[in-house]
């Protein structure tokens, strides 16, 4: 979904093995074996769970939902990652140059890009308020986005 409610809704849990290829066939009566004790665990984290009120998402698996946020929703992250809506009409983007880090940001992802005018629209939805105008430039005048600034120094030392 293009604005992530579902992603919000999840509890990521990342695994740390897998088991493709080494699947156990007997797992079921293993397991089985084990219910006592599974049982006994689940009441004792139920009870743990009701103390706190929700559940606690391990650092581990926020650093796992981040990175499936930037490729699921990769133009909502660029905007909140490295978009700072100011809401101050001096603050001006040429559009070109904001369109340029989205395409840097894509291609340091590995993610094919959406052109420039589906990019304008969509970053609209993304960041309310934003507006549009002229920049002067070297030469004339620039389309720009106003109200924005771009966060240069966060996209300098993005890494994936």
């Amino acid at each position: 979904d293009e604005y992530g409610a579902l992603m919000r809704r999840y509890k990521i849990i990342h695994f740390m093995k897998s088991f493709v290829g080494a699947e156990d066939v007997n797992l079921e009566d293993k397991l089985r074996k084990e219910l006592p004790g599974i049982f006994n665990l689940a009441i004792k984290y139920l009870i743990k769970l009701g103390k706190q009120g929700r559940f606690v998402e391990p650092m581990r698996s926020q650093l796992k939902r981040e990175e499936i946020h930037m490729v699921q929703q990769s133009l909502n992250y660029f905007s909140k990652t490295f978009v700072i809506h100011t809401k101050n009409d001096d603050d001006r983007v040429e559009k070109s140059v904001m369109y340029d880090c989205y395409l840097h940001f894509m291609n340091e992802t590995s993610q094919k890009a959406v052109d420039s005018k589906r990019f304008g629209r969509r970053l609209k939805d993304e960041i309310q308020g934003i507006k549009e105008g002229r920049l002067l430039v070297a030469g004339g005048r620039a389309k720009a986005w106003i109200g924005v600034k771009i966060n240069t120094e966060k996209l300098e030392n993005f890494d994936v």
